[in-house]
């Protein structure tokens, strides 16, 4: 056997010992990965970064793959925290062409007094929607601790200039009740038509003697596209919360 090449180690050949280069010759950049084909010792140079290894298509050596990048049909578009008073929480061109569903969830929304939680559309900025076309039906129940009853009950709201998330009244700023906590979905409220919206809501009413949970349907009877939406206490301000927005692809 012929003496070898520099870099190179005795292996095994077919039948007899063998010249083969070692790791140092055939590695030659940090990240390099060493593999045997049906020759001997091979350089997988390094990958990409987020690149995966796998093995090829013959099954016989690895290779760098990309993965496709990762897609949702559920996206959350922006989440706003409120941890100081604030007279109003504003979401301002939200509603774009990409989406013609937006789900809204708000988490311990709490005032700072005894209020009812009100919504009105954006038409363009911050420009707000103030016409007496905001209709809402509400059906819903609620428990009252005091004397341990349950009443389910209908109510309504026409052609008035606001909507009111807490459709049955005004809501407590007491930190120990959980706050106001709602979805709410949004139905192609871009478009020139009637708007639609329709929210689940929990919340304790402002005595703390009642717990209430409706299902609303919002409607607004103008054909007008909205761009955005802002929620406000009736009065005061509101001191805490946790609201973000999605967009829904279809």
């Amino acid at each position: 056997l012929a003496k070898g090449t520099a870099g190179q180690v005795l292996g095994q050949g077919a039948n007899d010992p063998a010249w083969v280069n070692g790791s140092s010759s055939t590695l030659t950049t940090q990240g390099d990965l060493l593999y045997r084909d049906g020759s001997g010792l091979q350089r997988l140079a390094k990958g990409t970064a987020s690149q995966e290894l796998r093995m090829n298509s013959g099954a016989n050596a690895p290779e760098w793959h990309t993965p496709a990048t990762a897609t949702s049909d559920f996206v959350r578009l922006t989440t706003t925290t409120i941890t100081s008073n604030t007279n109003n929480i504003s979401f301002a061109n939200v509603f774009t062409s990409s989406y013609n569903v937006y789900k809204l969830i708000i988490h311990n929304m709490r005032p700072d007094g005894n209020t009812s939680i009100m919504f009105r559309y954006f038409t363009s900025g911050t420009t707000e929607e103030t016409g007496a076309t905001y209709n809402q039906g509400m059906s819903g129940n609620y428990q009252r601790f005091s004397n341990d009853t349950n009443t389910v009950a209908l109510d309504k709201q026409k052609n008035v200039t606001a909507h009111q998330l807490t459709s049955w009244g005004a809501t407590t700023g007491v930190t120990d009740t959980g706050g106001v906590n709602a979805e709410i979905t949004f139905f192609n409220p871009r478009l020139a038509a009637w708007t639609q919206m329709k929210s689940n809501i929990v919340y304790v009413y402002s005595d703390n003697d009642y717990s209430i949970g409706d299902n609303t349907l919002f409607l607004k009877r103008v054909t007008t596209a909205y761009t955005g939406f802002k929620i406000y206490p009736g009065s005061g301000n509101i001191e805490a919360a946790t609201i973000s927005l999605y967009g829904i692809k279809q």
